[in-house]
């Protein structure tokens, strides 16, 4: 958006699914944006009913305070309570427009998109050597009954 009346502002953006479903009873939803606060670049919607923001770390986005099936010429629509200004709908809201594909209308290859969700794993693990004072199966780990007997014979193996 090049508008020569866009003013700067700072808003809070939910979470952005790009799929939703069901695999084997286990509920699937992939995030295409995770949430995240964004500086923006706003100016006014026609007839004064909202908000159009761009940002470059973000799509193109409408704000709005109602419900819509339109796209109003831009990437997404987000719906919050107030839209009455910029400062009131900085927070929260919910994204209406687009909808989650069902991952039943796409095809394997696209499912197991494995490089982006690789990507998004990245830095999401804190993997900690596990110091231990007596080597040896533990109870956890062995998965057998908890007899003291038992475990003090696993370590001592006596």
């Amino acid at each position: 958006m090049h508008d020569l009346f866009a003013k700067d502002a700072e808003i809070t953006l939910p979470e952005l699914v790009s799929h939703t479903g069901k695999i084997e009873g286990s509920i699937l939803r992939r995030l295409s944006h995770p949430e995240q606060r964004l500086k923006v670049k706003w100016s006014l919607l026609p007839k004064g009913t909202g908000f159009r923001c761009s940002s470059p770390d973000f799509l193109p986005f409408a704000v709005l305070d109602r419900t819509t099936t339109s796209l109003l010429d831009q990437q997404a629509v987000l719906k919050v309570d107030d839209a009455s200004t910029i400062h009131a709908a900085a927070t929260g809201g919910k994204w209406i427009l687009p909808k989650p594909t069902p991952i039943d209308d796409l095809t394997p290859a696209q499912v197991a998109d494995t490089g982006r969700t690789i990507a998004s794993w990245q830095d999401a693990f804190d993997l900690r050597v596990e110091r231990s004072t007596a080597p040896g199966w533990y109870v956890p780990e062995c998965g057998f009954p908890k007899s003291a007997r038992f475990v003090r014979s696993l370590r001592t193996g006596a």
